[in-house]
């Protein structure tokens, strides 16, 4: 099965086993582009963010990000 760079809020359900709810927020949270309605986001930086939240035992569904505030350097610089 081939892996997309980018992912829409059911893709991140379907792949990393995420809530509806946890996908939608991790979509308006971090980096991500929209294509008419569908708001998709680089694997890379969902990785790296779930890899972060992993380390410093955080749970993600906890975290109080303002919207598309790129969360500890997620995404690099745009």
């Amino acid at each position: 099965m081939e892996r997309k760079e980018l992912l829409t809020a059911e893709g991140i359900r379907k792949e990393y086993g995420l809530g509806r709810d946890t996908a939608y927020r991790l979509m308006r949270r971090l980096p991500h582009v929209k294509v008419g309605q569908v708001m998709m986001m680089r694997r890379s930086d969902l990785e790296e963010y779930l890899a972060k939240a992993a380390r410093e035992r955080r749970d993600i569904r906890d975290d109080e990000l303002e919207p598309n505030k790129n969360p500890a350097g997620v995404g690099g610089e745009r």
